[in-house]
C-alpha cells in the first residue's frame, strides 16, 4: 500500500507529499473548534494561506487569507474550506490547490490524524489514489492453489442504476496497460440478471459510466507496477468499516447517514460486502472483534500453506479475499471461485457476529476452496483438502471438531472411518468426504501441526503450478511430498486408504529409503467426545463449487 499523501509546508510553498514523518508535515488547528481556524505547522508557526485557487505559507497574521472552516463528515473526514472564497483545499494528484466543493471528490476529503510529536497529519482520502495489483494468475501459479484471489480494489462507492456518473482519472504514473470500473459485487443482487460484475474500461481523463444494474464500484488497474489518481463523481457514498482507521461510532453514523443498498466492511487482507438490512440487523455486533476474526481465519489458512514471508515463494500474494452476503443465483447455499466467494442469505449472523464466526465452517470451507493445493487435487478431494483449514480453524478457536460428533448410531466420523479402513479391499471412492479428511487428519495427528505447512511448502517448490494434474498425478503427488514432508515412507498408509499409487511414484518413494511411520499410524484418531445437547455437528454447506477436473487456469481480468 502507498504512503498517504499529505499536507507538506516547504518555506513558503505548501505542496502534496508521500507521508514521511517530517516536522514540515506537521501541524496545528489553532482557533476555536466550530469557527474560524487556521492551519499552522508546529514548528516554523507558517500558516495556510490562500487567494483564489492559490496556495502558499507565510507567517502567523490574523488575515482572511488564512481563515479557514474545518466541515466533518459522517465517515470522521474534513474539507478545508477558505473563509474568503469558499473554495476547499484539493490535491489534485500530487498537486495542492483550491477549488469549488464538489460532492464525492475524495482529492477534497482528509483525515486529521493525531501523530507522535502531539501535531496533526493533514492526509487525503486514502481512497483517491490506488495502486496498481498483482498478476493474480502469476501469484497463483506460484502458490499452487486453486483459485486467484481478490483484483478489483474498493472505492467506498455506490452506483444506482441507470443513473449516470462519472470517473476522472487525474493522473497514472505510467501509461496503464489495462484500466477498469467494475460494478456490482458477484451474486449480491437480488435480481440474478445483474449476478456478474460489469466491467468498464477506462481512460486518462473523464469518462462517463451508466450500468443498468447498479451496485457497489471497484477500481482495478492490475499486472503492472502503476498507480493512479480517480474521481468518482455523481455516485453515492457507501457506509463502510475499515479494521483499524473507523471507530464503530462513525461506522454507526455512516450507516445512518447512507443509505446505499449495500455496506462494506474492510481488514488487511478481507472485503466483506453485505445488504444494508444485514448491516444494520447487526451493527451493535463488536465490529472491530470480528474483522480481526476474519484475519485470525486468515492467519489459519495461510499457515496451513506454509507461507511466512520469508522468501518470495512462500509469500502470500498481496491481494484480498472478498466474501458476499447473498449467493442469489449463484451455486449451493455458498460457492467459491476466482476473486470471491458468495453465502446465502442464511449465512448473515455467521458473517456478521464474531462469535457465530469463530464456530462457522462454511468460511473457511469456502476460503478453502481458493486455497487447495493442486499439486493433489483429485476430483476425490474436491470437497476434502479446504476442509483441513476448517479443522484448523475449529481448533484455534476451540470449536469442537466435526469429525466428533456422533451419528444416529452412536458412532462418529473416525468410528465409521476406521471400520472402512480396516477392510483389505477399501478404495477411496467408498468413504464419504468427511471420512477422507479423516483419513488425511491422520497425517496431522501423526507428523504433528506442521505436517501441512511442510507439505505445501515442498509442493510449491516443485511448481509452479499453472495446471491441476491427473488423478493419478495427484494421488502419486500426495504419497511422494507427503513421504517428503513426513520424512517416513507412505506408501502403505495411502494403500490402506484406498488411494491408488502408480508404479513409479512407488519406486520413486523407495529409491529414498525413508523410514516407515508410526506403528499406530492408522490407527490415531481425535480424542472421543462425549455428546452434548447444546453442540450438534456444523452443517456441511451445500457447496456449490466445481469440482477442479483436469484443468489450467484460464487468465483474464
Amino acid at each position: 500500500m502507498l504512503p498517504d499523501t499529505v499536507l507538506s509546508f516547504q518555506d513558503a510553498a505548501v505542496n502534496a507529499r508521500l507521508y514521511n514523518g517530517s516536522q514540515s508535515q506537521s501541524f496545528l488547528l489553532t482557533g476555536n473548534a466550530g469557527e474560524d481556524q487556521f492551519v499552522q505547522n508546529r514548528y516554523t508557526r507558517y500558516r495556510l494561506s490562500c487567494e483564489g485557487t492559490r496556495l502558499w505559507a507565510q507567517p502567523e497574521e490574523d488575515v482572511r487569507t488564512q481563515r479557514f472552516r474545518i466541515r466533518r463528515y459522517s465517515d470522521d473526514t474534513v474539507s478545508i474550506q477558505s473563509v474568503l472564497t469558499g473554495y476547499v483545499l484539493t490535491f489534485n494528484h500530487q498537486t495542492p490547490t483550491m477549488e469549488i466543493l464538489v460532492a464525492g471528490n475524495l482529492n477534497q476529503r482528509f483525515r486529521l490524524v493525531t501523530q507522535g510529536d502531539g501535531s496533526i497529519g493533514i492526509r487525503r482520502h486514502r481512497w483517491a489514489t490506488f495502486e496498481a495489483t498483482v498478476d493474480r494468475f502469476a501469484a497463483v501459479y506460484r502458490l499452487g492453489t486453486r483459485f486467484p484471489l481478490m483484483n478489483r480494489q474498493p472505492t467506498g462507492f455506490y452506483a444506482p442504476k441507470n443513473s449516470a456518473f462519472k470517473v476522472i482519472v487525474v493522473h497514472t504514473d505510467t501509461p496503464p496497460i489495462a484500466m477498469n470500473l467494475f460494478i456490482g459485487a458477484p451474486y449480491a443482487d437480488t435480481d440474478t440478471q445483474y449476478s456478474q460484475q460489469r466491467t468498464y474500461p477506462l481512460q486518462l481523463g473523464t469518462n462517463t459510466i451508466t450500468d443498468p444494474g447498479g451496485g457497489v464500484i471497484y477500481f482495478q488497474l492490475a499486472n503492472e507496477i502503476n498507480a493512479a489518481n480517480v474521481i468518482i463523481l455523481g455516485a453515492q457514498e457507501l457506509p463502510y468499516f475499515e479494521h483499524g482507521n473507523t471507530s464503530t461510532a462513525v461506522y454507526h453514523a455512516m450507516l445512518d447517514a447512507r443509505p446505499t443498498p449495500y455496506v462494506e466492511l474492510y481488514s488487511a487482507r478481507v472485503v466483506l460486502t453485505v445488504d444494508r438490512a444485514s448491516a444494520q440487523a447487526y451493527k451493535n455486533s463488536d465490529i472491530p472483534l470480528l474483522m480481526a476474526t476474519y484475519e485470525r481465519i486468515i492467519d489459519v489458512q495461510e499457515t496451513l500453506l506454509g507461507l511466512d514471508k520469508a522468501e518470495e515463494l512462500h509469500a502470500p500474494a498481496p491481494l484480498k479475499y472478498h466474501l458476499v452476503l447473498g449467493n442469489h443465483g449463484g451455486a449451493g447455499s455458498a460457492h467459491a471461485t476466482t476473486g470471491y466467494t458468495a453465502y446465502n442469505m442464511a449465512y448473515a449472523r455467521g458473517l456478521l457476529e464474531p462469535e457465530r464466526l469463530k464456530a462457522e465452517w462454511a468460511v473457511p470451507h469456502e476460503i478453502g476452496h481458493q486455497n487447495q493445493m493442486r499439486a493433489y487435487l483429485p476430483n476425490d478431494f474436491s470437497e476434502v483438502t479446504n476442509n483441513l483449514s476448517a479443522m484448523a480453524t475449529q481448533r484455534v478457536f476451540g470449536v469442537r471438531s466435526n469429525l466428533t460428533h456422533p451419528g444416529a448410531n452412536g458412532k462418529d466420523t473416525w468410528d465409521n472411518a476406521l471400520e472402512k479402513q480396516a477392510a483389505s479391499d477399501l478404495d477411496i471412492t467408498q468413504l464419504s468426504a468427511f471420512e477422507r479428511l479423516a483419513a488425511l487428519e491422520q497425517l496431522r495427528l501423526g507428523f504433528g501441526d506442521t505436517f501441512w505447512p511442510r507439505l505445501n511448502r515442498i509442493a510449491r517448490e516443485h511448481g509452479p503450478w499453472s495446471t491441476t494434474p491427473s488423478r493419478a498425478q495427484s494421488f502419486d503427488n500426495l504419497a511422494l511430498f507427503g513421504s517428503m514432508a513426513a520424512w517416513a515412507d507412505l506408501r502403505a498408509f495411502v494403500r490402506a486408504w484406498g488411494m491408488p499409487l502408480s508404479t513409479a511414484a512407488d519406486q520413486q518413494i523407495a529409491e529414498m529409503r525413508l523410514p516407515a511411520p508410526p506403528a499406530d499410524l492408522l490407527t490415531l484418531r481425535e480424542p472421543r467426545a462425549g455428546v452434548s445437547a447444546s453442540s450438534g455437528p456444523e452443517k456441511e454447506p451445500e457447496c456449490g463449487t466445481e469440482p477442479p477436473g483436469d484443468t489450467s487456469l484460464l487468465k483474464g481480468t
